[in-house]
């Protein structure tokens, strides 16, 4: 995986599938490579066999300065973190292993013209007197080589812009994902919690911003996600392509925050919220979940002792629950350096 290390130490994961927004269209880049090979001028005095042997050898060179980055970009997927490993299955027709597929498939292509130009340049050695002919057979098996490529680059193009913005991910900050059903406050108490908004890139299978935040006190900090429309209801009434980009957040989030709304003002009784806590536990793992009860102003008793009641009007509990997610980060943060300890 491809990870940048910042001048603050912190440890950015780059989004692997970046570089497939510049993915090429192929008609148009096989119509541009043919009609620059018609165009080349030579002197008047240049026998067919040098015109060949150059249009073959330009032909070549156009095809992989186009697709020279296809090798950088493999590497980069190949070597692809869990997190974007997980969404890409999610997104990709297919899946990860057909993405690389389909990069391994443009990469040989580019051996395979290499040799056709090589196999080419020898029968034209040995046959100078075809070369015109020779020429056109080698160009007419190029176009095949790049039209066998239709396929692959019609699922690239339909997938790259959703996997090009998926968000990079810092391994180095304790993350936090605000989970519930629709309208219960999610978005608030992201603000409530967070001094400074943050930037990040989209997620599948929903079409609203996801809010970022950062929680910091001293040396210690935590990023916490709002998560709009895509933890919001039970996995029976999610596809399993849906399912698998929720899954994505295990390699993602070290502790989800799940709010319910106690007031059922949102027009989710509270079974329901249950049970979409429960549906979340079963597909996210080991992810630890705590569940934070809104509109705690309006509470006449707390529910449990072991559910943190907040308020996003009057902030009653916000202090605590800030508290309550740094003394997470810090213990995350130790154990982390003991992971590094024993590493070194």
């Amino acid at each position: 995986m491809e990870v940048k290390k910042m001048e603050d130490s912190r440890m950015i994961v780059r989004n692997p599938f970046s570089g497939l927004r510049e993915a090429p269209d192929l008609d148009a880049l096989e119509d541009s490579i043919f009609r620059r090979v018609a165009k080349i001028n030579l002197p008047k005095h240049s026998d067919p066999l040098s015109i060949s042997k150059t249009k073959i050898t330009v032909f070549t060179q156009l095809y992989e300065n186009k697709l020279r980055r296809f090798t950088i970009l493999y590497r980069q997927v190949k070597s692809a973190h869990a997190f974007h490993i997980s969404l890409c299955d999610s997104i990709y027709e297919g899946g990860y292993n057909q993405l690389l597929r389909d990069l391994e498939s443009v990469l040989n292509s580019m051996a395979l013209l290499k040799k056709l130009k090589h196999e080419y340049e020898i029968k034209l050695k040995t046959n100078p007197l075809s070369t015109n002919q020779l020429r056109r057979e080698f160009l007419g098996r190029a176009g095949s080589i790049i039209k066998s490529l239709k396929p692959v680059f019609a699922r690239i193009k339909t997938h790259s812009t959703l996997l090009s913005n998926l968000p990079n991910i810092d391994l180095t900050v304790f993350k936090v994902v605000v989970v519930g059903t629709p309208h219960v406050g999610k978005s608030s108490l992201v603000s409530n919690l967070t001094s400074r908004k943050i930037k990040i890139g989209s997620y599948p299978f929903t079409t609203k911003e996801i809010n970022a935040g950062e929680l910091r006190e001293g040396s210690t900090h935590a990023i916490i996600y709002d998560t709009p429309g895509l933890l919001d209801r039970p996995l029976e009434e999610r596809n399993n392509v849906e399912i698998r980009a929720i899954m994505a957040l295990k390699h993602l989030a070290n502790l989800a925050i799940f709010l319910v709304d106690p007031t059922e003002r949102a027009g989710y009784p509270v079974t329901y919220q249950k049970t979409v806590l429960s549906s979340l536990k079963q597909v996210l793992g080991d992810l630890e979940f705590i569940e934070v009860y809104t509109h705690a102003d309006e509470l006449m008793t707390i529910p449990s002792e072991h559910i943190i009641c907040v308020s996003n009007i009057t902030l009653q509990g916000i202090t605590f629950l800030k508290n309550y997610i740094l003394k997470k980060a810090q213990s995350w943060y130790l154990s982390q350096q003991g992971i590094l300890k024993r590493g070194s």
